[in-house]
């Protein structure tokens, strides 16, 4: 009896990975007719692609999600669907790279953070105090060091990052009044599965404890864990307030956003559509670039406007106590002394 209800479990997990992933086709429609790799079929093809997102629906990367599917529906004339799902429906976002990486979904939004779990190289990006502003980060994310990053993520995953943005430099949301680093030690704060944020964490002396996104209001709420480290506006649109009051602004990393598509399933799409897609994520790419600062200074004082204290902290020395972490990584990641100096060169 047990291994009978073992193989219904078994077979109806496959049905829905089936039905999700396009009907058995990898969401390729052709009206009867399987198109050739890279090719449209003589009947004419539509492409179904499934597009998963942890982030809210009322989070700022809602824009990026929406905004793709319209513009990419659009200028297919219809023929390539997008069917969008937010809020973690589909999973967090280590289901949902595992997810893109399987051909079970075509696509999702990422960030530095996880897509370093599959490429080490992109651990560079996420050291503290890397970059010196918003321009810097842009030219790096638009220009040649990333390109060859993602590169080398197609030939060693067959995974696609299609253009990258900011999510916004990083603060501590906590309970516990932070005024110098030293005040940091002894506390327990949620990290997000990244070496480096976990690293950098404990750099500044507090215990990090992984925990999924979708968990961590209940996490503060019930002193699992004291806060956490994330952009303003994720704190914001979490509604994290609720249950933290205190902002640390440390400003210590800024994660680079994406959105990944599976490498087999871009190259099955004619040219022409997959010129569209590239072309799409460019354009959302630069334009939520653009939007970042004003974004994040807005939920600063939407924070504030909902009882949080914002406490300024002697950056220079979360700094220094963060510096182990690039020792750390130029050694892990092939070439990664090379990598930190190229970032920093960039005028």
């Amino acid at each position: 009896m047990k291994k009978k209800n073992l193989l219904v479990k078994v077979l109806s997990l496959s049905l829905a990975l089936f039905l999700l992933a396009g009907c058995g086709n990898n969401g390729i429609s052709t009206n009867g007719e399987q198109p050739e790799s890279g090719g449209e079929s003589a009947s004419g093809g539509s492409y179904t692609i499934s597009l998963s997102s942890h982030q809210s629906s009322s989070s700022v990367h809602h824009y990026t999600v929406a905004e793709f599917k319209s513009r990419v529906e659009e200028r297919t004339g219809g023929a390539v669907t997008i069917n969008l799902f937010e809020d973690a429906q589909l999973g967090n976002e280590r289901d949902n790279i595992e997810g893109v990486q399987m051909g079970t979904i075509q696509m999702c939004l990422a960030d530095t953070g996880y897509v370093a779990n599959l490429l080490k190289d992109y651990n560079i990006l996420q050291l503290p105090f890397i970059f010196r502003d918003y321009d810097h980060l842009n030219k790096v994310l638009g220009g040649e060091i990333v390109a060859a990053m993602d590169e080398k993520l197609i030939e060693q995953t067959g995974i696609r990052a299609l253009g990258w943005y900011p999510d916004g430099l990083r603060d501590f949301l906590m309970n516990t009044p932070v005024e110098e680093v030293s005040d940091f030690k002894g506390c327990k704060l949620r990290a997000m599965e990244s070496d480096v944020v976990i690293d950098c964490i404990e750099a500044l002396g507090a215990a990090a404890t992984p925990i999924a996104w979708g968990e961590v209001y209940t996490s503060i709420q019930t002193n699992v864990v004291e806060g956490l480290e994330a952009a303003p506006t994720s704190l914001y649109t979490s509604k994290f307030y609720e249950v933290a009051d205190k902002l640390i602004m440390t400003d210590h990393i800024n994660l680079g956003v994406t959105l990944l598509m599976n490498e087999q399933f871009f190259q099955s799409m004619p040219e022409e559509y997959q010129q569209v897609i590239l072309d799409v994520m460019r354009e959302i790419a630069d334009e939520q670039q653009q939007n970042t600062v004003s974004q994040q200074e807005g939920a600063v004082e939407q924070l504030k406007a909902e009882g949080v204290t914002v406490i300024e902290i002697d950056k220079e020395a979360c700094q220094e106590a963060c510096m182990t972490t690039w020792d750390k990584y130029a050694a892990e990641v092939e070439n990664g002394q090379d990598i930190i100096d190229a970032i920093l060169a960039v005028e």
